[in-house]
């Protein structure tokens, strides 16, 4: 009799590694920072193996807290940002290098504090939240900017999107790819723009200080700026 083995989990075996490129001077003091559930050393050179380039392999740890919580990649960088490090976004689209000037042990030193809980003397503010796009909406941000980028016409591109897609903060990460100026959101109910005021202020307004919600609707008055 053939028996159908359901598991009731998955093991998650996520880890979190680091890695530098010698070879390339814009990345020079950089370091990238990453999860994956799979051999950390061949999903390093999937990423940079077919360029040619030569990684070096800095560290490769479990991604689980010592109170035995799993974390990811961006969980990680928040706490990079909060203790000061620089991240920057190479060709609007590789976001996880941080500026560590240097020092590639301090890496390592800060990815243990956060594993070990040992940052008491880090102000955490529990209003701000990062963020990890869903495949989908991580799609849909790479199409309209590989679109964005290819300098064709016209500069229009629709998302046939499903509700509860997530089109709001969707649509902050592609602003925060192209490095958008000013944008113009433009909706057919007035009582939406209260979710896209909370989704800036828990997710963008803390990373992007340059950034300012302004807003005419009376749902969010004496709450986002006015002109």
């Amino acid at each position: 009799m053939d028996r159908t083995m359901i598991k009731p989990y998955e093991e998650l075996d996520l880890k979190i590694y680091a890695y530098t490129l010698p070879e390339v001077p814009s990345h020079d003091g950089y370091i990238k920072v990453g999860d994956t559930n799979r051999n950390v050393k061949k999903r390093i050179f999937e990423q940079v193996g077919t360029a040619g380039l030569n990684p070096n392999i800095l560290f490769e740890k479990i991604a689980k807290r010592s109170d035995g919580t799993w974390f990811h990649d961006k969980e990680l960088h928040r706490f990079f940002k909060q203790n000061g490090i620089p991240k920057n976004d190479f060709n609007n689209y590789a976001d996880e290098w941080f500026y560590f000037n240097g020092t590639p042990e301090k890496a390592e030193i800060l990815t243990d504090k956060y594993i070990y809980r040992d940052y008491d003397d880090i102000q955490i503010d529990e209003s701000n939240s990062d963020y990890i796009l869903r495949n989908e909406q991580r799609k849909a941000v790479k199409s309209t900017l590989d679109y964005y980028n290819s300098g064709q016409e016209p500069k229009e591109f629709l998302w046939n999107a499903k509700p509860r897609f997530g089109k709001t903060l969707t649509s902050y990460d592609f602003i925060r790819k192209i490095n958008a100026k000013n944008v113009l959101i433009v909706t057919n109910r007035p009582a939406i723009a209260n979710s896209w005021f909370d989704d800036f202020h828990k997710f963008i307004a803390w990373q992007e200080t340059g950034m300012k919600f302004i807003s005419e609707t009376d749902s969010l008055k004496d709450k986002a700026l006015s002109r």
